[in-house]
């Protein structure tokens, strides 16, 4: 991130929670430290719409305007401005869409994972209609051990979500000094002549987003039925503080978030936060690109 939209230099964090938040702002000011004068809004909708469309932080939870003393000392740790902000709006989501329209200084919006969605509780939960609406990259966090990051995984495909994904992974990975492993998957209709085009492939990838190889990241392929299985495998035969995954060209399609994909890594990777990623474009751009991803598959 430390090179993408530079001109943008605030991350809004909807919360309303201190204790379920803390993990957000942590992620928060470890993604604002990486760029000079970054700042963290802990942003607050006072909701005057149906209870149940509600952030799962803001849920049961007073309003507040004061900054928690453990989420000051991190910012002031990592030397990031923190403030509050607070912003009246009929539901939660038109509360944040109104401020990224209104301010253009938004370079991500970070909240927290609200579980599984069904038929009736996902055309209004606010993070869905955030990842399909707002004007904005997007990250959503389940925090499973808030502890220091030693070592992060990133399954790459190689779309524009991924890409952003090994962006993040490496601007994190340089702030807690950590590692990162770069995972493609492949299928079994693969032929044993062509697995080393699958590494080079990932190889580029890394060096087209990153510029290089960088010391604290490794390259790996693995073979597996399945893209989740493949990430299953990863995670038991290593361990790992942090697993960023892009989202899939299916993203705030029915009751899925991100995908079908990243919305199961979530529910069964365990011992693992997740971190999953939604970089912004354009309506028609993303028409485009699932109409192009489709007639692929025939």
């Amino acid at each position: 991130m430390g090179c993408i939209e530079k001109n943008k230099d605030r991350i809004l964090v909807p919360i309303a929670n201190p204790k379920s938040g803390a993990h957000l702002v942590r992620m928060a000011t470890i993604l604002a430290r990486v760029s000079e004068d970054t700042g963290v809004c802990i942003f607050n909708v006072q909701n005057s719409g149906p209870p149940g469309e509600q952030l799962p932080s803001q849920r049961a939870a007073p309003q507040y305007t004061k900054i928690p003393a453990d989420l000051m000392r991190e910012a002031q740790k990592r030397n990031v401005p923190i403030y509050t902000k607070s912003r009246q709006a009929d539901s939660i989501a038109h509360g944040i869409l109104d401020e990224i329209e209104d301010h253009h200084n938004i370079k991500f919006v970070l909240t927290g994972w609200p579980g599984p969605l069904d038929a009736n509780t996902a055309p209004n939960n606010p993070v869905k209609v955030l990842l399909e609406k707002a004007k904005t990259n997007m990250a959503v966090l389940l925090s499973r051990n808030p502890g220091k990051i030693h070592h992060i995984l990133v399954p790459i495909g190689g779309g524009l979500h991924s890409r952003l994904a090994l962006r993040v992974a490496y601007e994190i990975a340089n702030q807690e000094n950590a590692y990162i492993t770069a995972l493609h998957i492949f299928s079994k209709t693969i032929k044993p002549e062509d697995i080393e085009d699958e590494l080079n492939f990932l190889r580029e990838v890394v060096v087209d987003e990153l510029g290089q190889i960088p010391a604290c990241l490794t390259t790996r392929i693995s073979l597996a039925d399945q893209v989740t299985q493949g990430i299953l495998q990863e995670t038991h035969r290593q361990s790992y503080d942090l697993l960023i995954m892009g989202a899939s060209e299916e993203y705030s399609s029915g009751t899925r978030l991100f995908g079908s994909v990243d919305d199961w890594i979530v529910e069964h990777i365990e011992h693992c936060s997740v971190l999953l990623i939604r970089h912004y474009e354009l309506t028609p751009v993303r028409w485009l690109r699932r109409r192009f991803k489709m007639m692929d598959k025939f």
